[in-house]
């Protein structure tokens, strides 16, 4: 007999005979928000208190003094179908232009702001029919978490996680998609850089990180399925 079966047999007597009755757990009526179905409620202790649940194993946690945040945007040049680089003179590497997010600042103007200061271009976010699990602006009760197609939205469209030196240290970079301001002359970019234009075929040979190519490439499926040629 399979251990299993066992384990049936067992609980059937357990039913059969009143003297074995468990005594009923306690429920209160506490919601649990990370159950699927609505109305569910989670266990409590016997003084009513509701029960904590464990942490996944795979799960990290990060204090704001471990983890810091960045935004970037791909940016488009709409008229000519090129994308900008920045060239980091003291290295050498071809990058996408980002950096890190200020206190009290969105993700989205840090993605702009620092792109508009590496590049010296001024530029705005895209807005762009994409596939995000984001919920809609206007969330229906029990709105379900699964990816849906949105119009018109300027989402972060991808999410790089990027560990750094140190014990536990995480650098997280939010990127966007944009485009430049092609009715206003190019400021002064920062010194550090060099930027230049490079046509969609052109730029995976000119980034020095494949991991960059990545959401280029992502960027550029997204923008082809609403500014295809």
């Amino acid at each position: 007999m399979s251990h299993q079966r066992i384990k049936k047999n067992v609980r059937s007597e357990a039913i059969a005979d009143p003297h074995l009755k468990s005594a009923p757990q306690p429920i209160c009526d506490h919601t649990d928000r990370n159950s699927e179905r609505p109305g569910s409620s989670r266990r409590c202790t016997s003084d009513g208190r509701p029960e904590t649940a464990s942490t996944p194993s795979m799960a990290t946690q990060y204090t704001a003094e471990q983890f810091v945040e960045s935004a970037g945007a791909i940016l488009f040049k709409l008229s000519t179908r090129q994308i900008c680089l920045v060239h980091r003179l003291s290295t050498g590497e071809w990058l996408l232009p980002k950096g890190r997010r200020n206190v009290g600042e969105s993700r989205a103007e840090a993605a702009i702001r620092e792109a508009a200061e590496e590049t010296g271009f001024q530029c705005r976010l895209l807005p762009l029919t994409m596939t995000t699990r984001a919920p809609p602006a206007k969330e229906t009760a029990n709105c379900r978490d699964k990816p849906r197609v949105h119009h018109g939205v300027c989402e972060p469209f991808k999410v790089t996680c990027r560990p750094l030196s140190g014990v536990a240290n995480l650098k997280i970079i939010w990127w966007y998609i944009g485009a430049i301001d092609e009715e206003v002359s190019p400021g002064a970019g920062e010194t550090q850089f060099e930027v230049r234009l490079f046509g969609f075929e052109e730029v995976e040979g000119q980034l020095t990180f494949s991991t960059d190519w990545d959401v280029v490439r992502k960027a550029i499926q997204i923008f082809d399925a609403i500014h295809a040629t």
